[in-house]
């Protein structure tokens, strides 16, 4: 857990300080925040999961469960930092 936190609030720093995506002015905001979170998962967890299942031989069961655990943080991440903006503006 203090993992999935930890990675969260460095995705909210990312997501501050990466405003192409808030560029996208005429999508709704859930759409940026999905598409972050998407982002986020597949640039970090995603390439460490791979990992784990072809080096550690990990199985796939355990690999994909924890693959739909980042998934859902990565997204609510995404989608709390894009709201949270939206409100700003």
């Amino acid at each position: 857990a203090a993992g999935h936190a930890a990675a969260g609030a460095v995705q909210g720093v990312l997501f501050w300080a990466g405003w192409s995506l808030i560029a996208l002015v005429h999508m709704p905001w859930y759409l940026v925040g999905v598409s972050f979170g998407l982002l986020c998962w597949s640039g970090v967890a995603l390439p460490a999961l791979l990992s784990l299942r072809l080096r550690l031989r990990v199985p796939t069961r355990y690999v994909l469960a924890s693959a739909l655990e980042w998934l859902v943080s990565c997204g609510a991440v995404g989608l709390f930092c894009a709201y949270s903006w939206q409100r700003i503006i």
